[in-house]
């Protein structure tokens, strides 16, 4: 931990004499693992990017959440949000028709799991 330290040393034998010449510590510790679960999306695809507003949104899922997705612009003004039926295999086709040339960020939520990507439509 942060703070000032201090080593002491002592001879408990009488009559000992000697030099200190080195010394060390060895602080262990062990790292909490918070788990081990990925919260990311399985095989999770945006193609093609960039693209000119058509583009294909694919990944494998293994619950039967709705598949929510969001599309940001760079301002953080939502121009997309649908929600999805959940297949086991999500394979989507979104057309942004009025999108104009830019970065958009697209979010893709399944239950817990969630995937933020961004995207360039020209």
């Amino acid at each position: 931990s942060n703070g000032n330290w201090q080593l002491l040393i002592n001879d408990y034998f009488q009559g000992d004499t000697g030099n200190l010449n080195s010394w060390a510590v060895e602080v262990c510790y062990q790292t909490a693992v918070l788990g081990t679960e990925s919260f990311g999306l399985q095989d999770f695809a945006i193609f093609p990017n960039p693209n000119n507003g058509n583009f294909n949104i694919t990944f494998k899922s293994a619950s039967a959440n709705e598949i929510k997705v969001n599309v940001h612009d760079i301002r953080g003004r939502e121009i997309f949000n649908q929600s999805f039926q959940n297949t086991g295999l999500f394979n989507q086709n979104l057309e942004l028709r009025n999108a104009q040339t830019g970065i958009y960020l697209v979010t893709v939520q399944d239950g817990e799991r969630k995937e933020v990507q961004k995207i360039v439509i020209k």
